[in-house]
């Protein structure tokens, strides 16, 4: 199942606001190794989407 970008965001503003790595999975009802791995992504790409993830080029159609 993946998450929502507002969910992804909401992780990484509340990190942003000085919320601690302990905090933020209570507040949202998450495994922490899910916002550990949320914050990693951003802190690498700063972005919270890993962009080497997407397939790149043209999408195939089936006719």
């Amino acid at each position: 199942m993946t998450h929502s970008d507002d969910l992804k965001l909401r992780i990484v503003y509340l990190n942003h606001d000085g919320h601690s790595m302990e905090e933020i999975p209570e507040l949202l009802y998450l495994s922490e190794s899910l916002v550990q791995k949320i914050l990693q992504t951003y802190n690498h790409f700063y972005f919270i989407k890993n962009p080497f993830k997407e397939a790149l080029g043209q999408k195939k159609s089936f006719n």
